[in-house]
């Protein structure tokens, strides 16, 4: 949750109680949430300040403020979130007493705390960013105030293994970062690494290549490099702020089409060893990608939703398909047995195009119990269809969500399955759809 508009999402979007109440049922386990973003680093820490937070806006602004006082009704909002909680604090404005009054309040108060993020994408700050004092911004200049401030919280709050480290996007890197941790590598709980695979600013982007699996793929395998030098530390690492086509989405983020990606990013980047994801959410009204808002449960959150529901109860996920075609596979597993099969096909569907293929996924070797098994769809009317235009919102087997409460709508419907014959089930998927087919007994 981007940090301005982190209190009215806890003030007056019932929505966000209700929708993270959902996914963590749907994955049985709370949800952890990332506070921070780029106005993080407008923060001013107030401790006599009564409401939680205060800033104004000029038309200049654009809706997102450049200087914010916060105080600890901010951070008493934050202990309120039933799950872990990571929070970022202002290291670009060089005031470093200030930003440890309130890692002492949120150590105090989140008794969930999982991590304080010192700053937000350091990899943009310049010569004339107040941290670098008028001197040049690069990797050594940022490495030294990384370091400094890891120490400096972590002292102050009386905890090691207590910050998120790094949330660089692009420009720095993650590898260098743990390379020269050495004996700061005690302060450190995880890694950040922020990550957008387009760009409404400066690039062109594109709801074909986003939905395709191979391109998902292609995307995260580049990221292997950055979450290998965190597990070589014995860290996690985490997409600390992610989401599909930053700078506002461009009218792509908020289709069908961005919550089939938001499913298929989350299951390959678990595979390659992200431990967790943070979709940024952003300004209220003017954030196409955010999952929810005041008044509407965008697409994506049914990808979201998938994702959990097929991540529920797992402790091993295989990819069946090689990555390169649209089409993708997953086996997923509980205790060595085989209890789900993922599948999605990729392929862009417009408009009452009805075109499918047929998928054969061979069981040989698993002892199963049974021979038939319960099928549920995430699927909508097509790839560009949107839940704030009427009849178009996506349902995974009937199911929808209210968008006065993220409350569970569910609609009647027939319950389908596969059958097992000679050791192997055939499925028709959609183009544009997704499929869990459940291998044990129940649907959760």
């Amino acid at each position: 949750l981007e940090f301005f508009a982190f209190p009215d999402y806890m003030t007056n979007v019932p929505n966000t109680a209700g929708c993270i109440q959902n996914l963590a049922e749907a994955i049985g386990t709370q949800i952890p949430v990332r506070i921070g973003g780029t106005t993080g680093d407008y923060g001013t820490y107030d401790p006599n300040l009564k409401e939680a937070i205060h800033y104004t806006l000029s038309a200049a602004d654009k809706g997102v403020p450049k200087t914010l006082t916060y105080g600890p009704e901010f951070i008493r909002l934050a202990s309120t979130l039933p799950g872990p909680v990571t929070l970022g604090l202002n290291r670009k404005a060089n005031n470093l007493s200030n930003s440890l009054l309130a890692a002492k309040e949120a150590v105090k108060q989140i008794k969930n705390i999982h991590a304080i993020e010192p700053g937000n994408e350091p990899n943009y700050w310049s010569k004339s960013t107040p941290i670098a004092e008028e001197k040049p911004w690069n990797f050594a200049a940022e490495l030294a105030s990384q370091l400094k401030w890891q120490k400096e919280i972590s002292t102050a709050v009386g905890r090691n293994s207590i910050i998120q480290a790094g949330n660089y996007l692009g420009g720095f890197r993650i590898a260098d970062l743990a390379k020269a941790e050495h004996a700061s590598a005690v302060y450190v709980k995880s890694f950040g690494i922020h990550s957008y695979p387009q760009y409404a600013c400066g690039g062109k982007p594109n709801l074909h290549s986003l939905m395709s699996h191979s391109s998902i793929v292609s995307y995260v395998n580049r990221f292997n490099p950055e979450i290998q030098a965190a597990i070589d530390l014995k860290k996690d690492a985490y997409f600390s702020e992610t989401n599909s086509v930053a700078c506002g989405g461009a009218g792509i983020s908020p289709t069908f089409g961005a919550a089939l990606w938001t499913l298929d990013y989350i299951i390959q980047a678990l595979l390659s060893g992200i431990s967790s994801l943070y979709f940024h959410h952003g300004t209220l009204g003017n954030s196409q990608y955010s999952f929810w808002g005041r008044y509407a449960i965008g697409a994506p959150y049914y990808g979201a939703y998938f994702a959990a529901l097929a991540l529920r109860g797992i402790d091993g996920i295989f990819q069946l398909d090689d990555g390169t075609s649209p089409y993708g596979a997953y086996l997923l597993t509980q205790k060595s047995k085989p209890i789900r099969i993922l599948l999605y096909n990729s392929r862009y569907r417009p408009e009452g195009s009805n075109s499918r293929v047929t998928i054969n996924v061979d069981l040989s070797g698993f002892n199963l119990s049974s021979a038939s098994f319960p099928v549920l769809r995430l699927q909508a009317s097509s790839a560009e269809s949107r839940s704030d235009r009427g009849d178009q919102t996506p349902n995974i087997g009937g199911l929808q969500f209210s968008a006065k409460n993220c409350a569970k709508i569910q609609a009647p419907r027939t319950t389908e399955i596969v059958l097992l014959q000679e050791n192997t089930f055939r499925i028709a998927v959609m183009d544009s759809e997704a499929v869990i087919v459940q291998l044990n007994n129940g649907l959760s």
